[in-house]
């Protein structure tokens, strides 16, 4: 799964150029993860924040599903998007990425049960600089900051909040240099998520 930095920026790629409302749409691309809030969740909270499935179609499947069922009730349509943009982008990471991620892993030996240590290392090492960049500071980082939060699926209005201020005024510089994920393996996912998401919102 992405970092919160990877997720925002598939969310400026996305609705950049568009009408989209983008601090709310921003804050519903790093919701489902507030349920992390005091640390890495159990599954029994994360997967329901999450609409996961063990299987990858289904969940895609549960996101077009909440998607036609919150569309015309909810009150904040952009939220509501960028909440399941998140979920979306996680999807496709997952689907598409991830593997070939651990597959350069193999490639250099690196053993599978580094794999998951190795993959967070990679995405901070990206996300670090990415942090310092002017899509970031200039643009997301002040629409992020005053962001509405609000409540969906499971997750609750007062975590989101506080998931947001985080972001925004606590990040913790984590360092290192990304070695296998590089600017065109990032733009391909960044656009497999976009077509995706169009998929999804029927655009």
């Amino acid at each position: 799964m992405p970092g919160s930095i990877t997720h925002l920026k598939a969310a400026y790629l996305y609705i950049d150029g568009s009408s989209e409302e983008p601090s709310e749409f921003y804050l519903g691309s790093v919701s489902p993860d507030s349920v992390n809030l005091k640390g890495h969740a159990e599954k029994a909270i994360r997967w329901p924040a999450h609409l996961r499935d063990r299987d990858l179609n289904v969940w895609l499947s549960n996101a077009e599903a909440f998607w036609k069922q919150s569309r015309d009730t909810v009150v904040n349509l952009s939220f509501l998007k960028g909440y399941l943009f998140h979920i979306i982008t996680d999807i496709v990471w997952d689907t598409y990425f991830e593997g070939e991620l651990f597959e350069l892993f193999d490639a250099v030996g690196i053993p599978t049960e580094r794999r998951k240590a190795m993959r967070w290392a990679e995405l901070d090492g990206y996300e670090e600089p990415q942090a310092r960049l002017p899509w970031f500071t200039e643009t997301v980082l002040p629409a992020l900051s005053v962001a509405k939060p609000e409540s969906v699926g499971t997750l609750k209005r007062v975590e989101v909040a506080l998931w947001r201020d985080r972001i925004v005024y606590e990040r913790v510089e984590k360092g290192g240099r990304s070695r296998f994920i590089n600017e065109a393996f990032m733009n391909r996912f960044f656009n497999k998520v976009s077509e995706t998401a169009d998929s999804v919102f029927g655009i």
